[in-house]
C-alpha cells in the first residue's frame, strides 16, 4: 500500500522515472563473451501505467562520468561521448587483452583505459595508446608495472576497458569482463 501512495506522490509531483526501453546500459554488444552484468550499473523499471518523458537518465553515461579516474599518466575524461563500440577479452593468464570494435573513428592515436570495480565505482585510467587505425591485442605490461598507479587486481574481481580519443572528449562503451 505504501508503494501505491509513493507512485501517486511522484506523479502528483512531476517526478519520472526513465523509460529504460530508451536507456544504453553499457551492456556488451551481442557476440562478446565473458562481460558480466555491470556492477555499478544501475537498473531502473517502469511500472505499466506511469507516464514517461524527456528527463530519462542514460545510465551507461551516468556510470562514466562517475569513474574515479587516475590522471597522472592521461586525462580524466567525464562528458566523452560514446562514437564506438568496444568489447575486451582478456587472456594469456591476465597479461594480454583481445580487442574487437566497430570501427576506429579518430584520425589519431587513442588511450586505453583499465578500470577496477573497487565495490561501488569503477576506478583507473589510461594505460596505454592505441595507434591510429586501432588494435586488437594490447599486452598488460603497463599495469603490470603500475603505471598510472594502476595495479593488478585479485582474481574475478570486476574489470573493464575502454578507448578515449587523446583529449578524452570521445570514447567506446565499458567493456565489461573479469580478471582471470
Amino acid at each position: 500500500m505504501r508503494v501505491f501512495w509513493l507512485m501517486i506522490a511522484l506523479v502528483a509531483t512531476g517526478c519520472e522515472l526513465a523509460d529504460t526501453s530508451a536507456v544504453d546500459t553499457g551492456s556488451p554488444t551481442s557476440g562478446s563473451s565473458g562481460n558480466p552484468t555491470s556492477p555499478g550499473s544501475p537498473t531502473t523499471t517502469v511500472p505499466p501505467g506511469l507516464p514517461t518523458g524527456t528527463n530519462t537518465v542514460d545510465l551507461s553515461q551516468a556510470e562514466w562520468d562517475a569513474i574515479s579516474w587516475k590522471t597522472s599518466s592521461g586525462p580524466a575524461a567525464p562528458g566523452a561521448v560514446p562514437v564506438m563500440t568496444l568489447s575486451a577479452e582478456i587472456f594469456d593468464g591476465g597479461h594480454k587483452v583481445r580487442f574487437s570494435y566497430s570501427h576506429y573513428p579518430w584520425s589519431s592515436d587513442g588511450l586505453a583505459h583499465f578500470f577496477v570495480w573497487n565495490g561501488s565505482t569503477w576506478e583507473g585510467g589510461k594505460f596505454d595508446f592505441i595507434r591510429k587505425g586501432g588494435q586488437s591485442i594490447k599486452l598488460m605490461e603497463n599495469v603490470y608495472g603500475g603505471y598510472n598507479g594502476l595495479r593488478v587486481p585479485r582474481s574475478g574481481t570486476p574489470v573493464a576497458f575502454a578507448w578515449t580519443d587523446l583529449k578524452g572528449t570521445q570514447r567506446s562503451n565499458l567493456s565489461k569482463t573479469v580478471w582471470p
